[in-house]
């Protein structure tokens, strides 16, 4: 790579930190907000970025079982000790499901590629073309790859707000639930 690109900050766009978590919180799921008020937000960041999606039976105790010793282990490196004792409280001998926070990442992505996609064009003087195809490349080797097209698409869109968000789901609940989702074809 080039000495220009490398003097570019560049955040993993997979990544929700802290920071994310407070400007995306309307797009967190209410299991995430529950996690926070649970363990906090450091602790349920830690959880949502080791092990998104994941079904973990919570042990009551550490020392139960062989299975039960790991997961243990397992979660208190992720949560911290500190953190394990509210933890079992809250979900001890139950399916804790860790939330994947999709839309939340997926809205962590777009604006990271936004505000690449406006670096690389503006001060490093790239072409839309090369930006989007840089851009193509980081995201790739960052686990998440995209066609031109869906980065095209992702660029075009604005940051999902709170208002834009209420206001699409808003269409979601006005909506005909009686209309199919896709159209019938044929005969």
């Amino acid at each position: 790579m080039s000495t220009d690109t490398e003097t570019l900050k560049r955040p993993a766009p997979l990544h929700l930190n802290e920071d994310s978590l407070q400007q995306l919180q309307h797009l967190l799921p209410a299991s995430a907000l529950e996690l926070v008020r649970v363990v906090g937000p450091a602790a349920a960041l830690a959880l949502v970025t080791t092990l998104p999606g994941v079904q973990v039976l919570v042990p009551r105790e550490a020392t139960a079982s062989a299975s039960a010793q790991r997961r243990w282990a397992l979660l208190q490196d992720v949560v911290g000790s500190a953190c394990m004792p509210a933890l079992v409280a809250e979900y001890g001998g139950s399916v804790l499901e860790v939330p994947s926070c999709l839309a939340a990442r997926q809205e962590q992505r777009n604006r990271w590629m936004r505000a690449r996609f406006d670096a690389l064009t503006g001060p490093l003087k790239r072409t839309k073309s090369a930006a989007v195809s840089e851009l193509g490349i980081d995201l790739a080797l960052a686990g998440w790859p995209m066609s031109y097209r869906q980065i095209e698409t992702c660029l075009d869109m604005p940051d999902l707000t709170p208002q834009l968000h209420d206001q699409a789901a808003d269409r979601r609940a006005d909506a005909d639930p009686t209309l199919p989702l896709f159209p019938v074809l044929g005969p």
